[in-house]
């Protein structure tokens, strides 16, 4: 109990340090009051969202030329702890401490993780997540900050083999400056995966909507933070019913990413939201609605080909203030940038099969900028014949690392 009890307390003075008023460190994120660099409230004027009418395009904006970036020197791999395996979710800390990392431990028996990736790259347990009470696995993948303070986690479930809808959204809660508890506040869905908090919502990826579908279907779900409620969760719908799915995917493929959709998640702060479907390597645009909708069906911006060199699209992250996005590419062991205005896509590294030592991708699942450091998690998942045995298995190594790569713009 002890342990447990300074495990949260680690939490929260990482999480809660410099930011009281939930807008991720940014003034300007909210009408009203919301939280500066320095953690005090200031009044701003309403920026961002469509202002009640859909297909605005207001917010931040992308510089006028946007520039595509490149490696800046030697990357570096961090190894990490002792039993921990297969990262994934990254987000970087309110506070600017640090960042935020979900280990998912598939590959290793035991729950899954949050850790912290601190200004030095030393990572630290931040705490245990709550296993499955039926499953009793654990496979969280990605993480947000909603506006109410609170941390925010998928549990995939998919990824253990338990893909009878026992999916979850879980919820850290945090009061008073203390993490208090963890909660389950949405179950039913098949294949959580990336999770992105905009104004008041959050937008969860579904990677599977109806198992055995073909072509395979996948989605993206909306939900306001007010209707999640720990002691009564909401059940998701089956089958692609609910009201709360925003957007459908199909993949159409004729390998082994023809079971695989809706994977990574980025809105913009003018309410552009991409999705990326791993399985057609395709970047999917559409602008968010005040009412947390899509305006219109979304459109492909960006798709990897034999000539651009991108072979999958997995985690992303939109960087604001460059108008870029940057896509692992799970398939080709590399990361790629992408100017979704234009769909020019860049590599930025490449490599054959590894362990992920000495700088290298094995298996990237997700990328987060942090200054002008990326960071990429090698999720080293026994597929896409990764570390092929003579028999033609895939196994991960055991070599469980995060790529930190210098970029310049």
């Amino acid at each position: 109990m002890m342990k447990r009890m300074m495990t949260l307390m680690l939490l929260t003075t990482l999480f809660v340090a410099g930011c009281g008023c939930g807008c991720g460190g940014k003034c300007g994120d909210k009408a009203g009051k919301c939280c500066g660099k320095d953690g005090t409230c200031c009044k701003v004027k309403k920026t961002g969202g469509c202002g009640g009418k859909c297909g605005c395009k207001g917010g931040a904006k992308a510089p006028a030329t946007i520039v595509l970036p490149s490696v800046a020197g030697e990357a570096v791999s961090i190894v990490l702890p002792k039993g921990m395996a297969n990262p994934d979710g990254m987000l970087n800390t309110p506070c600017g401490c640090g960042t935020f990392l979900v280990v998912t431990n598939v590959s290793h028996p035991g729950c899954s993780v949050l850790m912290m990736i601190d200004k030095d790259n030393k990572i630290t347990k931040v705490i245990d997540l709550p296993l499955h009470p039926e499953t009793k696995t654990m496979v969280a993948l990605g993480v947000a900050v909603g506006s109410d303070g609170n941390l925010y986690i998928a549990d995939n479930q998919e990824f253990a083999g338990h893909g009878s809808h026992k999916a979850r959204l879980l919820r850290v809660v945090v009061k008073d400056k203390k993490a208090v508890k963890v909660e389950t506040v949405v179950t039913g869905m098949i294949a959580a995966n990336a999770v992105v908090a905009y104004k008041d919502r959050l937008y969860i990826t579904e990677t599977t909507l109806k198992a055995g579908q073909a072509p395979h279907q996948s989605g993206v779900y909306g939900f306001s933070i007010s209707e999640l409620q720990g002691d009564t969760p909401l059940a998701i719908k089956p089958d692609g019913t609910d009201s709360h799915l925003i957007a459908t995917l199909t993949t159409t493929a004729d390998d082994w990413c023809a079971g695989i959709g809706a994977n990574g998640l980025a809105i913009t702060p003018g309410g552009m939201m991409y999705v990326s479907n791993f399985g057609t390597a395709e970047i999917l645009g559409g602008q968010l609605c005040s009412e947390g909708k899509l305006d219109a069906p979304l459109k492909v911006v960006a798709k990897g080909t034999e000539e651009n060199g991108m072979g999958s699209v997995d985690g992303m992250k939109y960087i604001a203030d460059k108008g870029v996005l940057i896509v692992a590419d799970f398939h080709h062991n590399g990361v790629c940038a992408i100017n979704p205005k234009t769909g020019e896509v860049k590599t930025l590294v490449k490599n054959a099969n590894s362990d992920g030592s000495k700088g290298q991708m094995d298996k990237p699942s997700e990328v987060c900028l942090r200054g002008n450091t990326l960071y990429v998690s090698n999720i080293d998942l026994g597929a896409d014949g990764n570390n092929a045995t003579a028999e033609g298995k895939s196994a991960p190594d055991g070599v469980d690392t995060i790529v930190a790569i210098p970029l310049k713009w």
